[in-house]
């Protein structure tokens, strides 16, 4: 009786469930590891606004202080004035956050909230920020999910060893890494949409199997959840509505009208009070991010929308749209669509449209990521602004890499559709194909875990210790205009307002009739531009021309009310400008 017991359970380990459980602890044992070399070697602290942004927004929330933010945009000011009838732009006190999506942040308001305090001043070498790292562990945790799912997708699509590959080479995309120290919500949208798909596929499969009508029903409403949801972390991702409606209208055969319409209310339910809350602080559904088909057109080039105190939002017309949307689907279609994942297997799933699966439900669902593809294209090309110039790849607009996981469960498919066709002599040569397979395809990762390794500090233009200080001379209503408004906002805790597009007109405006500004913090952003040739072009009231102004002659402009300068910054390409000397106080100056 024992060694029968002892066979079962050795065949159990072999063959069934206890070798599906040894097959995941390898997996998570395996990610564990890249997630320890990676955040050893490649980990940087955070170089993108929108990370900074959102982390901010999540440390308000933790502290009780609901969805308002530090970091106040000048278009921000404008269109919440523009709203109200005693035409307050709400920065004297709190200023609400219409900028981000609500999600993201409610969920890294726990994360900050656990993460210690940390004094980088005092640190004698500073690396890593401890707030930085905590979001980004919190990431990889998501990605952990994500990599699970993918397992789970494959394993019910095509078999055990397709789904571990698949599992396998997404844990090893080095794409998916960078996202996960980013501090983006990208790896919570990929988590997101494998959910979203693994709806779909039991809606459609269930559609065809003759399921309850409570089944169907059910599926339906949780669809529209998690497309509301998406929609909810990232705005431009809401537009996922059109493809799984499409979906659902090719492929669903039973009460396909009723289904379609409860994915379509549960969508709209789910963004209706969002979008109320939005519709009564600025009159557009979602804020600033509503506008940014605007951003980076010849009207309004690089960040000039957002540093605009009143814009004259009349001067666009719809060739302009036109123009954006041609010149940048023509960018995406070439560049960003061949590379969406991060390794070639996109190649494999373009190979693997001519086939035919027999399972229906694998058929139909490639056609839903085609279809999704097809949708984001146009969308991504319209909502790129500053962000995508200033971090290509890893930033909030690259749309398409939500769906790579898809892409590479179908890609890693078609792979071993391909090995089946080619007699190997041996099963050692086909492990080797599989080895040679994940090798080549994680090859990106593998690289970047080899020395030589860079520096986590993002300086230029980001060093948090001299921000963090900064944030200690001002007081914790005091208001600072920066080219950095989110990292003296996440690193400093001061209210920071970003540069408007004049060092004269707009900042006297903000400054005499809305709050008084206590400080003026330029970086590198500002200081190395090609500010030379911009005043020899006639922006005379550029910050450009107010650095260049203030070099040349050593004082600040006549009538500008910060005079007193920290030197102790002018050696990094630094500007520090106060109202009075505050560094003085006995805190440490740099």
């Amino acid at each position: 009786m024992f060694m029968l017991k002892v066979q079962e359970l050795i065949h159990r380990f072999e063959v069934g469930s206890g070798a599906r459980a040894v097959r995941g602890l390898f997996l998570a044992c395996a990610f564990a590891t890249v997630a320890l070399l990676y955040d050893s070697f490649c980990f940087k602290n955070f170089s993108t606004e929108e990370a900074m942004d959102a982390a901010q927004l999540a440390r308000n929330i933790a502290d009780g202080e609901g969805f308002t933010t530090r970091l106040i945009r000048p278009f921000s000011m404008f269109l919440i004035s523009r709203q109200r009838a005693d035409k307050d732009p709400l920065i004297k006190k709190a200023h609400p956050d219409i900028m981000n999506a609500p999600v993201y942040p409610v969920l890294l308001a726990a994360v900050v909230k656990l993460t210690p305090a940390q004094d980088m001043v005092a640190e004698k070498s500073f690396s890593r920020a401890w707030g930085d790292l905590g979001i980004a562990i919190f990431n990889q945790m998501l990605l952990l999910i994500a990599l699970g799912l993918v397992y789970l997708l494959t394993r019910q699509w095509f078999d055990e060893w397709v789904a571990m590959i698949a599992a396998l080479l997404f844990g090893l995309t080095e794409l998916y890494w960078r996202f996960s120290v980013s501090g983006l919500s990208t790896n919570l949208l990929l988590v997101l949409v494998l959910l979203l798909a693994l709806c779909l596929a039991k809606l459609e499969a269930g559609s065809r199997a003759q399921a309850s009508r409570a089944r169907l029903v059910l599926l339906a409403l949780l669809t529209g959840m998690l497309l509301g949801v998406i929609g909810l972390t990232r705005y431009s991702c809401a537009f996922l509505i059109v493809p799984a409606v499409a979906f659902m209208a090719l492929f669903i055969t039973r009460a396909k009208g009723s289904l379609i319409a409860i994915v379509i209310t549960a969508f709209f339910l789910c963004l209706a009070p969002w979008v109320a809350r939005n519709m009564m602080v600025t009159g557009v559904p979602f804020g600033v991010a509503s506008y940014a088909p605007v951003e980076q057109t010849r009207i309004f080039p690089g960040d000039r929308l957002q540093r605009s105190l009143h814009p004259d939002l009349a001067l666009m017309q719809m060739g302009e749209y036109t123009r954006k949307l041609v010149t940048n689907t023509r960018e995406v279609i070439t560049n960003d669509l061949p590379r969406m994942g991060g390794n070639w297997l996109w190649a494999f799933f373009l190979a693997g449209l001519l086939l035919r699966f027999r399972n229906p439900t694998l058929s139909r669902m490639r056609w839903f990521v085609v279809i999704a593809i097809i949708t984001l294209i146009p969308v991504q090309a319209l909502v790129r602004t500053q962000s995508w110039t200033a971090s290509p790849d890893v930033n909030s607009e690259n749309l398409l890499v939500v769906l790579s996981p898809l892409v590479l469960i179908f890609g890693t498919s078609v792979f071993f559709v391909l090995l089946d066709s080619v007699e190997l002599p041996s099963n050692a040569m086909r492990y080797a194909a599989w080895t040679g397979f994940a090798a080549v395809m994680s090859l990106p990762l593998i690289l970047s875990l080899l020395p030589p390794h860079g520096s986590p500090v993002s300086f230029p233009p980001y060093y948090p210790p001299y921000i963090q200080q900064i944030g200690r001379w001002l007081g914790p209503r005091d208001l600072i205009m920066t080219d950095v408004p989110a990292a003296v906002a996440w690193y400093g805790r001061s209210q920071a307002l970003a540069i408007t597009t004049t060092w004269k007109d707009e900042f006297t405006e903000i400054h005499d009739y809305q709050k008084p500004i206590r400080a003026l913090y330029l970086t590198p952003v500002t200081t190395e531009r090609k500010f030379l040739a911009n005043w020899m072009a006639g922006e005379k009231l550029g910050w450009e021309a107010f650095v260049l102004d203030t070099l040349t002659k050593e004082e600040v402009p006549t009538g500008f009310p910060l005079k007193h300068a920290n030197s102790s910054f002018f050696r990094d390409g630094q500007v520090l400008l106060m109202d009075y000397p505050r560094w003085r106080s006995g805190r440490k100056d740099f």
